[in-house]
């Protein structure tokens, strides 16, 4: 629990986000805001990374993670707008978690069979050393 928590600091320190999981942000804010998945509210989000399929446009990325971030992107909802800059936040926050629970999940099946350093430096290199 240590190590997710210190990863998820670290993850979440520079508060840039993260343009590549833009689409997914985008699906998840839909999801948490109008209950459905398209990004016909987000005309930002063009080809590549959305299509037209029947009226509506959607990601091209499979809806799973937007779908598991949908709790984070409810949560702030109540704090604040999920405008430009608070799905932006969202979808930062919602990928470090993802990371450092992956992380802490490397690190427990690592830990059964070496010895827990050798299982934390693993870790740690999964959650910050790769495109995770």
């Amino acid at each position: 629990m240590a190590l997710a928590c210190a990863l998820l600091a670290v993850l979440v320190a520079n508060g840039r986000p993260i343009g590549a999981t833009r689409p997914t942000e985008r699906a998840a804010a839909s999801l948490a805001g109008e209950g459905d998945l398209d990004l016909d509210e987000y005309p930002e989000v063009e080809d590549p990374f959305a299509r037209t399929v029947g009226d509506h446009r959607v990601s091209i990325y499979p809806v799973l993670s937007a779908v598991l971030a949908t709790p984070v992107f409810l949560a702030a909802r109540a704090a604040f707008l999920l405008d430009e800059t608070g799905t932006a936040l969202c979808g930062k926050w919602a990928a470090s978690l993802f990371t450092a629970v992956a992380a802490a999940v490397l690190f427990l099946l690592i830990g059964r069979r070496h010895p827990h350093a050798e299982a934390a430096t693993a870790a740690a290199l999964f959650a910050l050393g790769t495109s995770m």
